[in-house]
């Protein structure tokens, strides 16, 4: 727009129409103003832009360490009945869940009339073990006797056997073989004597005068002789080839397996003496063994009835189960057995006979939690069933191993005991693994990680000029939304609420 000059404008200022030109123009200069001054502050450097922070937090920091815990009997009995003999016992009475007992009380009365038929009977069979080794033992006597004998005489067998077939194939045999011929040589001559004298009879009567009678009788009776001498002699010719052929063969056959048995006799003595007197050793051996084992079970019998008569091992409360982690097991199971007519198996725990004045607290924590824990860090306890109640507690022991997945088992004792809790009560645990008065603390979310390295944390801090500085920081422990700042700035900083823009 042109200059106007001064002396115009002022020579022209009780005009109207001057005047109205000139509202008009300022009017419009007005936005054209406001615009320019606008993209002015606009052109502000960054640094004269207010940032917004937060402030450093002095607070007391404490970290605790919670979980769950149950109350544990630290003196405690558990209850069965160990039997070597049978598998079971039935109930017949038993004292109720819970009751007051007192050192050698009676728990439980089983049906032990089965127990002592078999006690009986296995008595009987002792008695009849005994004689079996008694009778063994003296036979075992004789036998030592015998023996000697049985080996003297099985030699003289075979002595006399060797002498007998030695005698028959040096003389007796010869002899049979002559004595065979020479009767069948005599019957033959015994004939021929007979045809010879009935022939010299007939001639001679033909010679002389006796009577005819006479003659007849004579000469009937020679050739009656002479065929009585020829059927001799057939039945001497068969005896003599049956003797042959027959009987003196099967006498040397039978003198020689007379011979052979003798030896095989002699043979199996020398053979199975050894091992007879080895199984006789052994027999005896397990007779002996059988009245042992006959002995053992009498004995295991009447231990089995003996531990049917249940006694209280020390004063205190019955709880049915077994206590396992601070926890009872199979309770809900033997309220069952645990009934007339019920059946327990021998060497199950059946209950806990618990001291009510000695309780300790266990429970489990997770693995990111164990090296939190200290032996002797103190801490308390919130019984479930006393919500108002804060019972002091010490650390007592922390198991080196996991019990299960991720998980350690952590003892505690009461530092005071109270006597409205007892064993199988639970209650929360908080023990408290770190305290720091006045320490310097920061909102989580202003506190950022170093993307290349997760272990470096780090803020923005605001420079006295107002710029922001990055400032690695050491951290602490994490409460609630604030995180603990042990190193890296001080109280006075005031820290960036987020990362700046450039970043």
């Amino acid at each position: 727009m042109r200059n106007i000059p001064p002396r115009f404008i002022a020579t022209r200022l009780d005009s109207p129409r001057l005047a109205l030109c000139l509202g008009v123009t300022v009017f419009a200069w007005l936005p054209c103003l406001s615009i320019g001054q606008e993209a002015k502050s606009d052109s502000k450097p960054e640094s004269v832009v207010k940032l917004k922070t937060v402030p450093v937090t002095v607070a007391n920091i404490q970290s605790d360490v919670i979980f769950a815990a149950t109350f544990a009997p630290l003196d405690a009995s558990e209850v069965s009945v160990s039997l070597k003999t049978v598998p079971a016992l039935k109930v017949e009475e038993v004292v109720p869940h819970g009751s007051a007992v007192k050192q050698g009380d009676a728990l439980i009365r089983f049906d032990t009339d089965s127990l002592k038929e078999q006690l009986e009977a296995q008595e009987r069979t002792v008695v009849l073990l005994r004689l079996n080794l008694e009778e063994a033992e003296h036979e075992a006597k004789l036998i030592e006797i015998q023996v000697p004998l049985d080996k003297e005489q099985a030699e003289l067998t075979k002595k006399q056997a060797d002498e007998d077939f030695a005698y028959y194939q040096k003389f007796e045999k010869e002899f049979n073989e002559k004595s065979n011929e020479q009767r069948l040589k005599s019957m033959r001559d015994a004939m021929d004597y007979t045809a010879e004298e009935l022939r010299q009879l007939e001639k001679m009567y033909k010679a002389d005068d006796l009577t005819e009678e006479s003659e007849e009788i004579v000469l009937r009776r020679a050739r009656d002789d002479l065929e009585r001498q020829k059927f001799s002699l057939e039945q001497t010719e068969m005896l003599h080839l049956k003797t042959k052929e027959l009987s003196l063969p099967r006498v040397q056959r039978d003198r020689k397996t007379a011979l052979r048995m003798a030896e095989i006799a002699w043979e199996r003595f020398q053979l199975t003496f050894p091992l007879q007197m080895e199984k006789r050793s052994l027999g005896l051996a397990k007779t002996r063994q059988e009245l042992q084992k006959g002995l053992k079970t009498l004995e295991q019998l009447k231990e089995d009835l003996k531990a049917c008569d249940v006694k209280s091992p020390r004063t205190g409360i019955v709880y049915y189960g077994r206590v396992q982690a601070g926890k009872w097991v199979g309770v809900a199971e033997l309220r069952t057995k645990l009934k007339k007519y019920g059946s327990v198996a021998s060497n199950e725990v059946l209950m806990t006979v618990v001291s009510p004045d000695n309780l300790q607290i266990v429970g489990s924590v997770p693995e990111a939690d164990v090296t939190r824990l200290r032996v002797g860090g103190s801490g308390k306890i919130i019984p479930a069933a006393m919500k108002k109640e804060r019972l002091d507690v010490v650390v007592k022991s922390i198991a080196t191993i996991p019990s299960g997945e991720g998980q350690f088992d952590v003892s505690l004792e009461l530092v005071k005991s109270n006597r409205s809790i007892v064993a199988g009560m639970t209650g929360s645990v908080r023990v408290t693994d770190y305290f720091a008065a006045r320490a310097l603390t920061l909102p989580l979310n202003v506190v950022f990680t170093d993307e290349s390295d997760d272990t470096i944390r780090y803020v923005y801090s605001l420079s006295d000029e107002g710029k922001p500085v990055r400032k690695n920081v050491d951290v602490g422990v994490v409460q609630g939304e604030r995180i603990e700042i042990r190193s890296g700035i001080v109280a006075s900083e005031s820290i960036l609420a987020e990362k700046p823009k450039s970043e």
